[in-house]
């Protein structure tokens, strides 16, 4: 009989929280690379439209700022409009390799375009050239033609389109979830209010 042992690791935090929660948001997410998470830069982001329907997908967090999280979209796609809309999220990450989730909310800014500039420049030359082709999440009628067009802009400059825009993803909620092997599975959760920020351990 094969058994799965997974590796748990329960941080100081679940006994001494500390004051702000990003610090160790980042702590978490440099884990997750350190013990070879598959794909731990990766979140589930829940937007919603102005008529109170929510949409998810997985999006790549390209940065952790002091204030949240910067990802990228079209702005023509479902969760931009979705963010022009009501500029609220929500997102959750599990890594099954550590034990670990991450739960957050908040609401969304625009980033800065300068950094959206920087990156577009730093995705792989044909993400960049198919980014600037397709019309994100609109009907494909012609995927041969697509190809084609991608595959020709390869051999031009590709500034980046003035529809693809970075997002910061402000968090003023988060929840710190561990798996533990006696089942008091830990939860540290961080609210921002007027006057900072506060935590609190929950029961599992």
């Amino acid at each position: 009989m094969t058994v799965n042992v997974r590796h748990t690791y329960i941080g100081p935090e679940f006994t001494v929280p500390p004051a702000q929660p990003i610090p160790l948001l980042r702590d978490w997410f440099a884990l997750a690379v350190a013990r070879d998470v598959d794909e731990p830069t990766a979140i589930a982001l829940s937007t919603v439209a102005a008529n109170g329907r929510p949409s998810s997908r997985t999006v790549h967090v390209h940065r952790i700022t002091h204030r949240g999280l910067v990802v990228t979209t079209h702005a023509t796609s479902r969760k931009g409009q979705e963010i022009d809309q009501t500029r609220q999220w929500s997102g959750v990450t599990y890594w099954r390799e550590t034990n670990q989730q991450i739960t957050f909310g908040g609401h969304v800014e625009p980033a800065d375009a300068g950094l959206a500039d920087v990156l577009w420049r730093q995705r792989p030359p044909l993400a960049r050239a198919m980014s600037a082709t397709t019309a994100q999440s609109e009907p494909l009628a012609d995927q041969k033609s697509m190809l084609a067009r991608a595959a020709g802009r390869l051999r031009m400059p590709q500034p980046r389109p003035r529809s693809w825009v970075a997002h910061h993803l402000v968090i003023t909620e988060v929840e710190f979830w561990q798996s533990s092997p006696d089942a008091l599975h830990r939860r540290l959760r961080y609210d921002l209010t007027g006057r900072g920020w506060t935590s609190v351990r929950l029961q599992p």
